[in-house]
């Protein structure tokens, strides 16, 4: 299937050429099997923390509401991700993701030398600022690469790659119960992809270097594109806020409160991803007929539906159910989400506003799982993911406020 990703063939001056800029291409074998290798990885580094939750809790004695806590400031280091991002705006796309890929597996396998929860939060932290900058500028990189008409459904396959790393990181789930350090370890065979990724990944064709002294988040204060930023930050920083409690305690949830065993928590997990994640095609495909924003608006009302459902819900059948559609939900916001916000925005500001927009989702992450710190403790997780599926809903209707930008061309810089 990633034989076929379709792209923008650089621009060139022959009119013969110039009128196929718009069609689809197949992409290079092995270029399509490096970006959908480097989205793996960057998927199974940055689920592994929750996925084995449960046991790397005990290992450094945390309770859950110190879990939470934990999880929050590692949250905050996404912060670091805009570096990447005026990187890639003033440089190019390339060679920032690189760096990034390179320090996020690192930092991943250097996770299993943790003694504490202070090494283990400052390990996780350059997890998660790395992974979301190989996230966002994946995004940006192949976004200008995609035929209008089809770029959500196309970056639907690199947020296949993505989730197929998350599954992975929970096949890890009998490795953390025999030891937690071995999940973090596997992150390191990521390195294998860095020659492959420095031979086979070619700059951004669609790249302008932004003009000297001008900076990109001077530019995307200035009238339109200011309140497009902070609707499309604050849409992320709500959802996030959501969905970073309730996937980061879906584990704990099985195995804890359920009393599921590891191996059955792990069939039920991956099953429920593996269905779910219909999604991405789904709303890639919903996302490019529909259009970007009603798609992500509806996506986030059923997450937030299916979420309350799962941690309220004491039928087994229905609590598998509710975690199949809340999957199913989820995957299908990604690539409506990941269109719109490359969409929005001009090819000089792009990767800024992008990875602005995933910080702010990322820092929405943080601040859910700060308020589940304060909280889960005292009102369980059942009480706090009913709470946080407001902020969910506020998500859905600042969407409604952005403008459309379905089959939006993105070749201007």
């Amino acid at each position: 299937m990633c034989d076929h990703l379709p792209t923008i063939p650089p621009a060139t001056d022959d009119p013969a050429v110039s009128s196929r800029l718009r069609r689809f291409v197949p992409v290079g074998g092995a270029v399509a099997f490096t970006m959908w290798a480097a989205a793996v990885v960057q998927g199974y580094s940055q689920a592994t923390v929750t996925a084995t939750l449960p046991f790397t809790r005990e290992a450094l004695g945390l309770s859950e509401g110190e879990a939470s806590a934990v999880l929050a400031v590692t949250r905050l280091a996404a912060l670091g991700a805009l570096l990447f991002s005026l990187w890639a705006d003033h440089r190019g796309r390339r060679r920032p993701i690189l760096v990034a890929f390179t320090l996020m597996v690192v930092a991943a396998g250097s996770t299993a030398l943790a003694g504490g929860a202070g090494p283990f939060a400052l390990s996780q932290s350059v997890v998660r600022a790395t992974s979301g900058a190989v996230a966002a500028l994946g995004i940006v990189w192949l976004a200008e690469r995609l035929d209008p008409v089809r770029r959500a459904i196309g970056l639907s396959l690199f947020a296949a790659a993505s989730s197929f790393g998350a599954g992975l990181a929970l096949l890890s789930l009998p490795l953390a119960e025999a030891d937690p350090r071995l999940p973090f370890l596997i992150s390191l065979l990521g390195l294998i992809l860095i020659p492959l990724m420095g031979r086979f990944m070619s700059e951004s064709p669609q790249f302008v270097p932004l003009q000297p002294r001008r900076r990109p988040l001077a530019a995307l204060v200035e009238k339109p594109w200011r309140s497009r930023l902070l609707l499309i930050t604050g849409a992320a920083f709500m959802a996030a806020s959501f969905t970073s409690v309730g996937i980061a305690f879906s584990t704990e949830r099985l195995v804890n409160q359920l009393h599921l065993s590891t191996t059955t928590a792990a069939v039920v997990s991956l099953s429920a991803g593996t269905i779910g994640a219909v999604g991405l095609f789904v709303g890639g495909r919903l996302a490019d007929g529909w259009g970007r924003r009603p798609t992500s608006a509806l996506a986030l009302l059923i997450s937030a539906a299916a979420g309350v459902t799962f941690y309220r819900a004491t039928s087994l059948p229905l609590v598998i159910a509710a975690l199949t559609v809340s999957a199913f939900a989820t995957f299908a916001y990604v690539p409506a989400f990941s269109a719109h916000r490359s969409e929005l925005f001009p090819t000089t500001v792009r990767a800024t506003a992008g990875t602005t927009a995933h910080t702010a989702g990322t820092l929405g992450s943080a601040a859910g799982l700060a308020f589940g710190s304060l909280v889960i403790d005292q009102w369980g997780l059942g009480s706090t993911i009913s709470a946080l599926a407001l902020a969910c809903l506020a998500g859905a209707a600042l969407t409604l406020f952005l403008p459309e930008t379905r089959g939006e061309d993105l070749t201007s810089p």
